[in-house]
Formats: C-alpha cells, structure tokens, sequence
C-alpha cells in the first residue's frame, strides 16, 4: 500500500481552510432557482451539498449569512444550510456566554434568524399545496429556523438563557408557531394526529412521507418547546382562546410529550445529584416511578425536607412543591422559600435543578453565621429552632428550651457561662 505523500498533505491542510471558504461562498452566493424540476441545476446544488457535508465544524465561520438560505427554492441548498448552522450555532454558545458574563451585556438572538419566524404559516395558506412530493419549502424553512433558536437554547449559559427567552417573549414569536402547530396537527379540529409510532424527542428527515415528516417536525418542535419554553408555553395555552385545543391538548401531551420531557427532568436532577459531594449536607433524591425529588438539608441531628412532584402533564400542569421537614425557621419564612423555589421553574423559566439550588441557597443563607447553642452545643435546638436568647453581659446565644431546663435545674436566672444574672441582649 502506498504511503500518503507528505508534501501534498501538508499542501492539504494549508489550502483546507481556502477550499471550504470557497465552497460556503459558492453555496451563499450562487443562483437559488426552484430546482425541483431543474435536473441539472439539482445536481450541481446536490453535489455541492455532499461536499460541504464534508467540511470540518473549525473552517466554518462567519456563517450568519446562511441564514437567508433556508427559505431558498432549493432543498438541498436548504438542507445544507441548516446543517451549517446546526453544527456552528452550539458551538458558538460556549463563547457567546462568557463574553456577556465577562461585558455583563444581554445577549440576542440573531436578527437574521428571528426575521424567519416572524410571520408563522397558517393551514389555510397551505389548503391548496400539494404534500405528496415534499414539505413545501418555505414551510420547512420557517421550522428548521425554529429548531436553530432552540440549538441557541438548549447549549447557552443559565444566564444567556434567560436572555434568550426574553427575547423569544418580548416578540411574540411563540404563539403563532404554536397555533398553527395544533391547526396542522388536528386538535383545533378536536382531531389530534396519532404520534405513537413517532419519537418526538429527535427528527430525521425525508423518513416518513411529507405530510407524515411534518406531524413528527411539528411534534418534535412542541417537545422543544416544553423542554426549553416551558412557561412561554404555558402560558400560551392558559391564554388559548380555541376551546377544542384546550380540551384535546393536555391529554395529548400527558400521552405523548410529557413522560420524555419528565424523564429528562428526571435524568439531569440525578446527573446533578451524582456530582454532589457525598460529605455535604444537602442531598437530593429521585424517586423515577413517583415523578418525585426530595431535598434534604442536615443541621445537626435535624433535618429540613421538601419534596417537589411532576404531575403527568408537566410542564403543562405545574409542578407541586411540599414542605415536608421545617427546623430553624419560621413558618413564614419556610413557605416563601417553598414559593421561591417553585418559582423557578413556573415564573422564571427554569429548571428543576434551579429550584432545588434556590432552595439550597436559601439554607444556606439562614445558616450562615449561626452559632451553636453554649449550652447543648447544637444550631438547631430539640424545639426545632435556632439559637435566640442571647445573654447582654458576655454576648452568647442560647436555644429558649435549653435556657429554661438551666434555670430550672440549677434554681437561679444566672447566666449559664458568664453566671451574671440572665438579661435578655
């Protein structure tokens, strides 16, 4: 077998970065016909397709101006395109996250792409197109566009995030896409498409036939949307005025979409878990069957509990939240942290993780500082309370139970340690 020669390999890797610039230029700037029924022009916009297939993720760039593309009269060049930006968007998160940590600046979805979800399709638009030979073109376009705000999505910072979704939000991008997705799918018609054989966690292309291939597009997007949009989505569906949508949705998504969306709750609570130092206090525990997580706080011999449960419409129906173990706070103070952690996830858009971290945080912020009881020695006291009679003379604190057995054992009101008559600081 011969050996590769050294120097055209060489040559290779220097004029590699020039060949693929070349090829994406070719693709940006080439005559996008309808080629369809155009042989000739398929095949070179075939060809050209295979080759840039081929080009490495690292020799992609400056490729915002592909976003035009996908609404081009041309599947392949389409096709092309998307695959571009779907492998070039998540990669550029990683960065675009530390540079608006690092400038503290908010960051934006493009321009480019937001103008190709701004006007959603409508099914009476598309009463007279043929389905029989492919997705009609600029239908396929306005939703492989929504799949890329979502390769946004699914791989920016917490932060990046929520910016993100601002924008979606401030729009009003959302709504049309979900109207018209329940139209397409049937339950405007109080008919909703069976989706059983589909997975709607992944899509692939051209499998199934186009009016099929766009149920499972549609389908998947939805998963998307309750994946990454949870409150956006909610709240277009509290808001839907359609009376069959309403009553044909929740169902269909507690069959369908739900049990995907809770599973990978579910999986990244207990990822997340696992990485949790077995030595600290707070531990978290998923119970699958149940669709339930419950954190545990420990303080002393004493423990703070709560138990959040995904019902199965999630996030549909919204999460449930319950105190089950209350030490060291007031009840006033426990049910603002149980709302504050639940607010994560149904007002902030966040995860289940989000709220299991606020309600650590909120811990952790109570007991930071707290001394031990001078008498037993413990932060929280066998009255479940934290140390809160503090002596004027030498300043330590005492649980109100331990204080008393004191005074009545040793038959004075002297303090314990400084022995000077008990004044309250």
């Amino acid at each position: 077998m011969n050996k590769p020669n050294d120097d055209l390999v060489e040559v290779w890797k220097e004029t590699e970065p020039t060949i693929a610039n070349g090829l994406v230029n070719l693709l940006k700037h080439s005559q996008h016909f309808p080629d369809e029924f155009h042989q000739p022009l398929k095949m070179v916009n075939d060809v050209l397709a295979r080759q840039i297939a081929k080009v490495p993720l690292k020799h992609l760039e400056e490729t915002e101006d592909l976003f035009p593309l996908l609404y081009v009269e041309s599947q392949p060049v389409q096709q092309t395109a998307f695959n571009i930006l779907h492998k070039q968007i998540p990669a550029a998160q990683e960065q675009i996250s530390i540079d608006s940590a690092l400038e503290k600046t908010t960051a934006r979805l493009p321009e480019e792409l937001l103008s190709l979800i701004l006007e959603a399709p409508t099914v009476a638009a598309l009463a007279d197109v043929n389905f029989e030979r492919n997705i009609p073109l600029p239908l396929r376009g306005y939703l492989l566009s929504w799949l890329l705000v979502f390769d946004h999505l699914a791989h920016a910072s917490f932060k990046v995030k929520n910016d993100y979704v601002d924008h979606i939000k401030t729009g009003a991008y959302l709504p049309g896409l979900l109207d018209f997705t329940f139209d397409f799918l049937g339950h405007a018609h109080n008919k909703p498409v069976d989706i059983s054989k589909l997975d709607p966690t992944t899509y692939e292309p051209d499998i199934e036939l186009p009016r099929r291939d766009t149920h499972w597009l549609l389908t998947h997007i939805y998963y998307l949307c309750l994946l990454h949009l949870p409150s956006l989505t909610k709240s277009w569906y509290i808001d839907c005025k359609s009376r069959p949508v309403v009553v044909t949705l929740e169902p269909w998504t507690e069959k369908y979409i739900s049990p995907p969306v809770i599973s990978s709750a579910l999986s990244s609570v207990q990822s997340w878990a696992d990485t949790l130092p077995s030595d600290e206090p707070f531990a978290v525990k998923v119970a699958n069957r149940a669709h339930e997580i419950t954190t545990t706080y420990a303080i002393d011999d004493a423990t703070m509990a709560m138990r959040l449960t995904l019902p199965p419409s999630f996030p549909l129906s919204s999460a449930r939240i319950e105190g089950l173990s209350r030490v060291a706070v007031n009840e006033q103070k426990w049910q603002s942290w149980l709302r504050t952690s639940l607010g994560a996830i149904t007002i902030f858009n966040g995860s289940i993780i989000d709220a299991l971290t606020t309600f650590k945080r909120n811990v952790e912020g109570a007991m930071k500082g707290q001394t031990e009881c001078a008498i037993c020695y413990s932060v929280v006291g066998s009255d479940k309370r934290l140390p809160d009679k503090r002596c004027s003379t030498c300043r330590n604190l005492f649980h109100g139970g331990c204080l008393f057995k004191w005074f009545r054992s040793s038959g004075s009101s002297s303090c314990p340690l400084c022995r000077n008559p008990f004044n309250y600081g």
